[in-house]
């Protein structure tokens, strides 16, 4: 079944020497300037807050603290990435989502996305910890590395699994069970888990276009207070 299946089109970070230096950089002040992930596309209306500051615009480069909200409007889309492992978010419009990690000696251990509406896809290459996302009816635990997570309003829960493994636990039940590539498994607020093959028809698209190069420069200081410039360039991917 997932060999016929369309495989939906979402941005990657470059495989540069260039990049794995940016993100080492980045990383490497994450925890001290409890700054955990950054934006790299912004399309539409997308809003950040952090701790008790105002809602605010989010914009390509924006770097996102521990803790931080993130809301998409209905024509917003954004992505983005943990500057510890290049693990990718993707949120598509309407959705709301809460960002975390847990560090331990300076080092993370444990990723989380607290959902309560709306439809993410999780690109995971290399993780360090572990990588929960937690939604009204489930927790899902990532074994996978490619994956959708749609939160309806009343609490459904849908996990779209196109590559690896991702183990979903019922919040109401207990129960626990594993979706594997090329299974769409739900959890609705009864606590029940229904798992089957992928419906083509139910995997979410980006509706962004292919092809396109981008390059963007971010500015931040140092341990020292130096003022450095980090470069981030991507592009879009089938």
């Amino acid at each position: 079944m997932l060999n016929n299946l369309k495989r939906p089109r979402y941005r990657k970070i470059l495989p540069t020497l260039m990049i794995s230096i940016v993100i080492f950089a980045l990383g490497s002040i994450a925890v001290a300037a409890n700054e955990i992930a950054v934006s790299i596309i912004v399309k539409g209306r997308v809003d950040q807050k952090t701790a008790s500051l105002p809602w605010a615009e989010l914009k390509m480069g924006d770097l996102l603290d521990e803790g931080d909200f993130v809301k998409t409007g209905t024509d917003g889309f954004t992505s983005l990435i943990f500057t510890d492992d290049k693990s990718q978010v993707k949120i598509r419009p309407d959705s709301e989502i809460i960002i975390s990690t847990d560090v331990q000696n300076g080092e993370t251990v444990g990723k989380k996305i607290s959902m309560q509406v709306g439809q993410i896809f999780v690109d995971l290459d290399k993780p360090k910890g572990s990588f929960i996302i937690a939604t009204p009816t489930s927790i899902a635990s990532v074994k996978g590395t490619e994956f959708w997570i749609l939160v309806t309003s009343d609490g459904m829960t849908q996990i779209i699994t196109l590559e690896g493994v991702v183990e979903v636990t019922s919040r109401t039940t207990g129960e626990t069970d594993d979706v594997g590539a090329g299974n769409s498994g739900r959890v609705g607020p009864d606590g029940n888990i229904e798992i089957e093959e992928i419906d083509e028809e139910e995997v979410p698209t980006f509706g962004i276009q292919e092809g396109d190069t981008e390059r963007i420069e971010i500015q931040f200081q140092d341990e020292e207070g130096n003022t450095k410039r980090a470069i981030i360039q991507y592009r879009t991917e089938e």
